[in-house]
């Protein structure tokens, strides 16, 4: 039976090839950062209606593709995919250091001491509601958020770590739990995928329906669980890399 394609989406396909190819539509070529043309340029281009044009560029909204940025109107995001180390020794020095081949990395910081939820508390082999200290970081590149990433400490490994200081901690926080004596010494991963929730998507600047990565990883020093840590990770920008073993510096 033939299958009949509607306008919109063969508007949809055409635009989302031009992005992804960084070809020209409309004398404008479609690389990450350029504006996308405007409705009435691409009602003309096209030859047809604006509700067509909205269907159109509201499928590559929902995919991440594109996105209103103020007066510059729809812009295409296109982002660029990141390998995201794992098991690497400073991390944030790695992830820095690779974010900078796409573009400007920058981070938001903030640390709270909060009651532990069931399952923090279960990977931590805590009570629920046991107060835990969560360091939380959401990592940019050109402003766009790439990743979020939320540490749980039992309150006394914390303090004697130093980490329920409410600043970074320079040469991070694996370090200063081996300078307390409590060096990580086995892990348990675990990396699973769903789609976003409608939080998330505002957070982490994600289209509705789009992917994301979660990567939990307990740690332990001994038979003790020091460390919980979640990933939030946009599948559109992020691939996950493990990297065995620990290397310092690497």
């Amino acid at each position: 039976m033939l299958q009949v394609v509607s306008r919109y989406r063969e508007i949809a396909d055409d635009l989302r090839s031009a992005i992804i190819n960084g070809r020209a539509v409309g004398g404008k070529e479609l690389t990450r950062g350029a504006q996308l043309p405007t409705y009435t340029e691409l009602e003309r281009l096209y030859n047809v209606s604006r509700e067509t044009v909205r269907r159109a560029v509201a499928e590559l909204q929902a995919e991440g593709l594109v996105a209103t940025r103020g007066r510059d109107g729809m812009v295409v995001r296109n982002p660029a995919v990141l390998p995201h180390p794992s098991h690497v020794s400073p991390f944030t020095h790695e992830w820095s250091e690779r974010a900078k081949e796409i573009g400007e990395p920058s981070s938001d910081f903030d640390m709270r001491i909060v009651p532990a939820p069931n399952s923090i508390a279960f990977r931590l082999g805590i009570e629920p509601e046991t107060m835990v200290v969560v360091r939380r970081q959401l990592r940019r590149i050109d402003g766009i958020p790439w990743s979020l990433e939320e540490s749980s400490y039992p309150l006394d490994v914390a303090h004697k770590a130093g980490l329920d200081n409410p600043r970074d901690i320079p040469g991070g926080t694996v370090a200063a739990l081996e300078g307390a004596g409590m060096p990580e010494t086995r892990w348990r991963v675990e990396t699973s995928a769903r789609f976003a929730t409608t939080d998330e998507q505002s957070l982490l600047a994600m289209g509705a329906g789009a992917a994301l990565l979660l990567r939990n990883e307990s740690a332990y020093s001994g038979d003790i669980a020091v460390r919980d840590t979640i990933e939030f990770l946009p599948a559109d920008r992020n691939v996950i890399v493990e990297q065995y073993p620990i290397t310092e510096g690497e």
